[in-house]
């Protein structure tokens, strides 16, 4: 009984070892987005023949490496947190097709690369993490994001209160949240543009400038 109590013991020490480290990587993932989410947007807003809404329109350039034959570790497979590509604090998209994937690191900066990335290849039919320097890729201009924050000030001159949907006119790439702060909308192109239309619960209500 007493063998017994010591590896029940055990056992629960281990569970709530990991139960903490559940907690603190969620955590720390967490706050990590939501400090991303929370940045402020350098924005102008003006009231001359209708509300303008002035903001930079940004060029966003990612790093690609091509035919990629990535994989999982049989011991990794029921890991949410893992990741088959580690590119530091950088984003990372992928997208495959007969078995070759292609994947996008999307730069902060394009004159400012990462040494390399470290990534999960099919390697003589087992899975290995491999160290690929980022010079083996290729830095394009991917597409142009601006965002608009919808501040007290903003919402004020538009006469906007309670609960609203917001959406560009023209961009069909765009995404809105709100996560400890003013809601923000984020609008992507595939190519530079001048400007769009807010629309505000399906109701054009600003000009959208870019600079």
């Amino acid at each position: 009984m007493k063998f017994l109590k010591i590896v029940g013991g055990l056992i629960l020490g281990v569970v709530v070892i990991g139960i903490v480290l559940f907690f603190m990587v969620g955590t720390s993932l967490f706050m990590s987005v939501k400090e991303v989410a929370n940045q402020p947007v350098e924005q102008t807003v003006l009231v001359d023949d209708g509300i303008k809404i002035v903001v930079p329109l940004v060029e966003q350039y990612a790093l690609t490496f091509k035919d990629l034959d990535l994989c999982i570790p049989e011991s990794k497979k029921e890991d949410m947190f893992f990741k088959k590509i580690d590119a530091g604090n950088l984003m990372v998209s992928t997208s495959c097709s007969n078995d070759k994937c292609t994947t996008n690191v999307y730069l902060e900066d394009k004159d400012a690369l990462p040494t390399d990335i470290k990534i999960y290849l099919n390697k003589n039919g087992s899975c290995q993490q491999e160290t690929i320097a980022a010079s083996e890729g290729t830095v394009s201009l991917d597409s142009y994001e601006a965002r608009v924050e919808f501040t007290e000030d903003l919402l004020s001159k538009l006469n906007i209160s309670g609960t609203y949907k917001v959406k560009p006119k023209t961009s069909t790439n765009y995404s809105s949240w709100q996560m400890m702060g003013s809601k923000k909308l984020s609008l992507n192109y595939s190519e530079k543009v001048s400007g769009d239309t807010l629309l505000i619960n399906d109701i054009e209500k600003a000009k959208i400038i870019y600079k």
